[in-house]
């Protein structure tokens, strides 16, 4: 069942579509709490995908150069590890991009930024499943090198992949292929709402306290008392 529109008429039929919409919401948070207690808390971790963080790094200015992949699942390209040789302010975007063409539509784009060294940025790039997708850099301003690989254009490479296919590819704006990438690395794919809700967990300092029993703890905030007498 979808959501209803509402139209602008406050009638009968209008008044149906709001309660069914609220039952139907009603049900999605529901299957959200079940997905969230009934899930290996070893599956709450985002995936991993791309290149490990390397020790051995080529430095390139490569302007709108990507990494090309094709996602496997619906979700959410999280965060990724980008290594800049300064500090300043890089461009980062999600486009779409047929393995046969140059980029169809750019979806996305922010300024992040950076400083000397590794950097774990946030992305929050939705990806469909069976989409071709770039995930590519652009200059702002000064040009800052960052860490690049080495790999043929269109051909497979030894990336991790969970969720991501990766078929490395062309840079953006061009027709011509090139054996360099800009590579994003240790991309984190969220793929369900357990993930999301562990992740708005984690951010809260402290984290949020859980407690199921009859004395919960004083540091607890949240309190599940079991009900007992009667099968209530």
């Amino acid at each position: 069942m979808a959501i209803e529109k509402i139209t602008g008429s406050w009638d009968a039929v209008n008044l149906e579509r709001i309660n069914q919409n609220f039952e139907l919401l009603n049900s999605r948070e529901l299957e959200f709490m079940k997905d969230f207690l009934s899930t290996d808390p070893s599956t709450l971790t985002p995936l991993l995908n791309g290149k490990e963080k390397l020790d051995n790094l080529d430095m390139h200015s490569l302007n709108n150069f990507g990494i090309n992949f094709r996602a496997e699942v619906n979700g959410i390209i999280y965060k990724a590890s980008v290594y800049a040789n300064r500090s300043g302010k890089l461009g980062v975007g999600l486009a779409k991009q047929l393995s046969s063409d140059v980029m169809s539509e750019e979806l996305y784009y922010k300024t992040v930024n950076l400083k000397r060294g590794w950097n774990e940025i946030v992305l929050n790039f939705p990806v469909e499943q069976n989409v071709n997708y770039t995930l590519f850099r652009r200059s702002e301003g000064d040009v800052i090198q960052t860490a690049n690989l080495n790999a043929a254009p269109w051909g497979s490479h030894p990336f991790i992949e969970n969720g991501i296919k990766f078929i490395v590819g062309k840079f953006l704006d061009e027709t011509t292929t090139y054996g360099r990438y800009s590579t994003f690395f240790e991309i984190q794919l969220i793929t369900s709402l357990a993930q999301i809700y562990k992740i708005a967990n984690d951010s809260v300092k402290p984290a949020q306290q859980f407690y199921v029993g009859d004395n919960p703890p004083q540091d607890a905030q949240f309190w599940f008392k079991p009900v007992s007498g009667g099968g209530n």
